[in-house]
């Protein structure tokens, strides 16, 4: 079975799992969540207190595990969220030198930089589409409920009930 090098292992504070944990579990008992990942919903590990690590850390991956499709993108913050610098080849003193740095960082997979800058900006692409679809539908949902508000502020007041306490 092939290992996805992209995901984070979730572990719960107590070393276990959260009760209604869905997820699919990596070698170490941890949830896998992330690209590529199925969590089928899962909601369990969102309002937890939890350790991970990310599935290149993870201590039980086989040291045979083929890193050569994983790359480094070193990104910088705009307005518009995380733009690609670079892609470097998965290393793990660059890598150390990264999350000791004050650099923005994450990985993708590729059998070139450019394979690994265009999977990462489809996987960014992708959550900013994401995202914006949720937001409209919270946006809907809001319109929605002051509708059905002032619907009934305009019953109450013409059934002569008082509206002043909506």
């Amino acid at each position: 079975m092939r290992t996805n090098l992209l995901t984070l292992h979730v572990h719960a504070a107590s070393g276990g799992q959260p009760k209604g944990c869905t997820c699919q579990r990596a070698a170490c008992g941890g949830a896998e969540q992330g690209p590529g990942a199925q969590t089928a919903g899962c909601t369990a590990h969102g309002v937890i207190t939890t350790q991970s690590h990310r599935a290149f850390d993870c201590p039980v991956l086989p040291a045979d595990t083929d890193l050569s499709r994983l790359w480094l993108v070193v990104t910088r913050w705009t307005a518009d969220g995380p733009a690609l610098l670079r892609a470097n080849r998965f290393d793990r003193v660059l890598l150390a030198d990264l999350r000791g740095s004050a650099a923005l960082w994450d990985v993708a997979e590729g059998d070139t930089a450019e394979d690994a800058a265009r999977s990462w900006q489809a996987r960014v692409d992708a959550m900013r589409a994401d995202a914006a679809r949720r937001q409209a539908a919270e946006i809907a949902a809001a319109r929605e409920r002051a509708r059905h508000r002032e619907l009934a502020v305009a019953a109450l007041r013409n059934s002569g009930g008082r509206a002043a306490d909506l």
